[in-house]
Formats: C-alpha cells, structure tokens, sequence
C-alpha cells in the first residue's frame, strides 16, 4: 500500500511540475506515458529494491526514468566513529571543569584523556581563567595539538576571539542555562585543533546528551570515490580544499541548488513566515598626517642631489634647496610639495631665506644679484640686492635675505616653488658653484598626528525592528549568541578595547547581526494551473479525473472533465495490509495541558488508527481492538488527494490582507 500510493504521489506532483513548464504536449497521453514509465520501476518492492536500493549500495547502475541513460556512482569511507567526548562540570563558583576523552588514531577507542580545569570564559578559539567566581587575575589560553597531546598555550587577550564569561561574575546558573552552546563553543575549539593538525579529517556527527557532548569522525584521506569504475583523486583533495576555505562549501551548494527546478519552493515560497538577517556596527575611522613626508621631488640646474627635510621644533619642518651662482648668470631651483587637507587646514606660514658676502669662499650668494620667487606660477616675491658687509662664516652669522611664502594660496595636491637667482657681481674669492636656500615651515598642530574622522552606528536593522511583522529570533554580540530562538541566553560578549589615535574605545557590541522572523503572505507564484487540477481531482479506483487551466498566450483557458486511466493491480507484488482502530484511556498531555481537559467524552478515552500488516491472509488484532478495514491492497488514495487538498487551502488568504473581501476558499 505504502509503495502505491508513493508513486501516485510522486507521479501527481511530476504531472503538476511538467504541467506548469507550460509544455503544448497532449496532456493525457503523455501523462499516461509518464506514469506507466514510473509505475514499471515503482509497483513492486522487488522493482523498487532492483531499481533504487542495490544501486544506491553499489549492486548495479542507476538510471533515469526512461532508461535512455544509466550510470555507476559509488562513495566509501571509513566508517564514522566516536572520536572525542567532553564532559562539563560546572562548579559552585560558576566556573567550568572539562574532561576530555579522544580516540587519537580512530580505531573506535578512546585512548587519551585530558582536563582543563577552572574555565571563567569561552571564546571560539580559546579560554579564560580567572579566580575563581571573579574577573580577576585573568590569563588567556589556547588549546594546541602536539603529537597526541592537547596542551594549553597562554596568549594575550587581543589573540582570543568572540569571548564570553561564564563565571558567577557575569550571572548565576549561566553554563547551566546555556549547557548547549557552552559545550559546542568548547568542542569546536578542541576539534579546530585537531582539524588545524590534519586537514583530512572530518566531523561527521555531534550529539549533545546533557553535559556530555560526543564527536564523531572519519578520516577522508582513506575514502574511495569511484564513477564508472575509475578513482576519482581530485575528489578527495577536494575534501581539503573545503577545509582551507570554507565559502567553497557554500558555492558548491548553490552551484549544485541553483538546478533545481524546484529551487523557487525551496526558497520560502511555501513558509509563511521567512527569516530575515541583518547587521549593526560601530564605525570608527581616523585621519593620520605626517608632514615630514610632504617634499615629492626638487630640481635645480648643474647642482646634484634633493631637498633635504628636518624637524626644527615640535611644530617646525625646514628643508634646504640646492641653486648654482656664478657672476652674470641667473639659474634656478625648484621643489614640490604634495599638500593634502590636512596640510593645508594646519599650515600657519612659510618662509625661505639665503645669505650674501664680498669675501669668500664660504657658501652663500654673491653680492649685487637678484632674486624671483614663485607659487604655482606665481610670482610672490622679486628685487634685487647691493653689497654686502662680511658676514663671517655663513650661515651662522652675518647679512642674510628672506622673503615669506604665501601658504594661504596653496591648493590641495601639488604645489612647485621655484627659484630664480642671477646677475651675481663677482666679489672678491666667491667661487662659483652651488649654493644653499633655507626654508621652514611653521603648522598650527604637530607635525605628526592622527584624529577620529568618524564615529558612527551603521545601523541596517532599523527597518526590521519597528516592523511590526517582524520579531527578533537570534542575535550573535561580538560572536557570541545572546538571544536564540526569541529566548535570551543570559551570555554577555566580553568587551573588546581598540586604540585608534590616542583614543581606546571599549565596547561590546562591536559587530551584531540579528536574525528576524517576518511573517509574510503564502503565495505560489505561477500556480494557478496546479491548484485548478488539486481543486477539481477525483479518483474512482480506476480513472484519473480532473479539470484543466492551461496557460496559452497570456490567458488560461479551461479544459474540462480530463481523465487518465490509472489502474492499481493486485496481484502477489501487493503487501495486504489492514486498518486497527486501538481505544486508549491514558491521559495524554499536550502543550495545552491533559487531553482530559479538552475531550468531551473523558471517560470513552480516545481512540487512533493504526496500519498492520497481514499475516496469511489475517489481520493481527487483539483484545479490545476494532478491524476498521480487513485486509487487502489498501491505496488510501482519496486520503493523500485529500492531505494535498488541505495542503492548498491552508496556503490560502482568508483574512483578506489586501484589504479586498474574498469569498471563502474552495466555495
């Protein structure tokens, strides 16, 4: 019975699929083509085992439906075994004592134990312990696999990530509350270990059974994949590769999801209410500026060599310039200076200055010369000057000649000053060569800083939180759950201190993603042809009735009374089975408290039904029970037309969301 009505099913919603793809066939020979194809390799056990069981254990091909392909696949690996147990064992202080049992070399026995003991905090890659109850004299710790040993390594704080306290410092019964998470957090971390050591091995199961969390695992480098007789190595580096980068887990999956024809259900089109994810963040960004790095590049005629810069004072940058002199000539020297805004927002004045003598050689300018200074192009300072007295060993003494830089007409970027000096009369002794200019450079602020630029929440749940459709169902802190399943944990992400400037900001609520449950209209796009054929379907025993909408154009148009001959044979494939109504008298308890409360009759007890299988041709029934129906090829096929009915209208809108009164569905 079982098996037909199975198939019935299966073929009725294949009908419904290729139906809906909007094919121009003859809807009743094909289908009747479709289900005779099925029913070949579905009406007996014997065929489903042939055709479906033994090739999925290897015994055979597989094929497809019409038999026009068929293929061999077959995966083996070790089997899975128990690998790793971790045993919790929460103390008066609220700190956490665990035991740790490991199989090192799989062979289904655990042969090494180790203890971590006085456990304050959990975070996903290490722990914290503390004194006990308290958050004080703190120190932090990693677990590390070395050979077959599990040890701990003591690191900083900033190594640790998504920390949480579980001590009674934090709250009372918290470990308790939260046995789950704590065991996972902590086993994950010890697995990590062992991942970290051999790429090849994979967690297979967990199971949680109260403070015991228990692994089971397998090592992939001993799996054999073959297709079509062949080994398939690369399969099995392609188990590695998952482990060095997980997001291919996740690309694989949608590459493989992305074919489905039945992705569009599968997606939430059948959910009435849909989960919606969102983040909230703390952003903080600085500004840095360096002004000893704001000379890009000099020129100067015959003279080799740069500008050099030097810091003359906390807020003083000064730099020298090379310039050839000789007597009749005029030469000049350029730099450039890359002034970003904070440059010029923080410049106060600039000035340039150079010495002249009669007698020589010293390095400074000879006398009767003169000077052009220019910004950008711009001209800002020009003249000329006469004879000047000895001015001894220059530059740390004697006659010198400045003029004061426009710092006012910089732009942002690039910014050239160029020097023009010439007709030098020739005084006694002065040679001639290159010469030296001084420039300084005096800034409202320090020549080396940095500022918070901003400081801001980026707040994408704000939509989600005051829509009224939607309730908060999880939310992870600083990677640590808080709230799971609408229930708060009591867990509190330990805060996280960054420096950025000369400011530490410590919060805890650096990162928070929360995960929404919005309920939302049920809705089946495109679907108006299958809910006509579920709406009018009936079935005699032997024919297929229905009515049919097909889409052609931009209309649906209606064909009614379509029929397809669909009968069930009976014969020695069939298992007989029967139907057994069985009193029962004990008072069930449900969500809403004892059944008794709600049955009307509370002293007839209630009674369900239960299918059997015969035994030569008997129905197996016992004192007290009722033959509801003897045996046969039972189909309860009008039973799985209606589930399908109810499946429909359950989907239906009848509260008139739109604002627009609707009649009652199906009437």
């Amino acid at each position: 019975m079982g098996i037909k009505v199975f198939g019935l099913l299966f073929f009725i919603l294949n009908l419904m699929v290729n139906l809906e793809k909007g094919y121009t066939f003859d809807a009743k020979g094909n289908a009747t083509t479709f289900y005779q194809q099925f029913e070949g390799q579905f009406k007996s056990p014997s065929a489903l085992k042939e055709n479906f069981v033994n090739p999925l254990l290897g015994g055979g091909n597989l094929t497809t439906l019409d038999k026009a392909k068929s293929f061999n696949a077959l995966i083996a690996c070790p089997s899975s075994s128990k690998f790793l147990e971790i045993i919790m064992q929460p103390t008066q202080t609220g700190d956490i004592n665990f035991y740790v049992q490991v199989d090192t070399d799989l062979d289904s026995r655990l042969d090494r134990s180790f203890t971590f003991s006085g456990v304050s905090g959990l975070c996903v890659n290490g722990f914290i312990r503390c004194s006990p109850g308290t958050w004080n004299s703190c120190m932090y710790y990693t677990i590390e696999l070395n050979g077959t040993s599990l040890v701990e390594k003591r690191v900083s704080f900033t190594d640790l990530n998504s920390c949480f306290c579980v001590n009674n410092f934090c709250g009372s019964n918290l470990s308790w509350r939260n046995k789950e998470y704590v065991l996972k957090t902590f086993g994950g971390m010890i697995v990590s270990a062992y991942q970290k050591a051999n790429p090849g091995f994979a967690v297979s199961n967990t199971n949680v059974q109260d403070v015991v969390i228990n692994y089971y695992g397998q090592s992939t480098k001993d799996c054999q994949v073959t297709k079509d007789g062949s080994n398939m190595g690369s399969e099995i580096s392609e188990l590695v590769m998952f482990y060095d980068v997980p997001s291919m887990l996740k690309t694989r999956g949608e590459e493989a999801f992305g074919g489905s024809s039945y992705r569009s259900l599968m997606e939430g089109h059948l959910k009435q209410t849909v989960e919606r994810r969102c983040t909230v963040k703390r952003i903080i960004t600085e500004k840095r500026w360096d002004f000893t790095q704001v000379i890009v590049s000099n020129q100067a005629q015959n003279c080799p060599g740069i500008s050099s810069v030097s810091v003359c004072g906390e807020n003083c940058l000064s730099f020298t310039m090379p310039i050839y002199i000789s007597a009749g000539g005029s030469y000049s020297s350029s730099f450039s200076i890359d002034a970003n805004p904070e440059f010029k927002s923080k410049i106060s004045s600039g000035s340039m200055s150079w010495c002249t003598q009669t007698k020589g050689p010293y390095p400074c300018t000879d006398d009767d010369g003169w000077f052009v200074f220019s910004l950008n192009g711009q001209d800002f300072a020009s003249g000329g000057y006469g004879d000047s007295e000895d001015c001894g060993d220059a530059p740390n003494g004697g006659c010198w000649h400045g003029v004061s830089i426009p710092v006012s007409s910089m732009r942002e970027g690039t910014n050239t000053i160029n020097v023009t000096i010439g007709g030098a009369g020739g005084g006694q002794g002065v040679l001639a060569g290159c010469r030296v200019i001084w420039g300084k450079f005096l800034f409202s602020q320090s020549l080396k800083g940095c500022y918070i630029d901003q400081n801001y929440i980026e707040d994408n749940c704000i939509s989600l939180r005051n829509d009224p459709k939607c309730v908060l169902k999880d939310r992870v802190q600083n990677g640590v759950i808080t709230v799971k399943n609408k229930m708060k944990t009591g867990l509190t992400p330990l805060t996280q201190c960054i420096q950025i400037c000369e400011d530490v900001f410590c919060f805890n609520d650096w990162t928070v993603e929360d995960t929404y449950e919005c309920d939302t209209d049920f809705s089946l796009p495109e679907m108006t042809r299958p809910q006509e054929i579920l709406k009018t379907i009936n079935y005699d025993g032997e024919t297929l009735r229905f009515d049919d909408l097909r889409k052609e154009g931009e209309n649906y148009v209606k064909y009614p009374s379509q029929s397809i001959n669909i009968k069930l044979d009976v014969g020695e494939a069939c298992p007989e089975v029967c139907r057994v109504r069985i009193k029962e008298s004990a008072p069930e308890v449900g969500n809403a408290g004892p059944t008794s409360r709600i049955n009307i009759s509370v002293g007839q007890g209630t009674w369900r039904d239960e299918y059997r299988e015969c035994k030569e041709g008997r129905c197996p029934v016992e004192t007290g029970e009722e033959v509801v129906a003897n045996c046969a090829c039972l189909t309860a096929f009008n039973e799985a037309i209606a589930v399908l009915q109810s499946l429909r209208l359950m989907g239906e809108d009848i509260i008139c969301s739109s604002g627009v009164q609707k009649p009652l569905v199906g009437y």
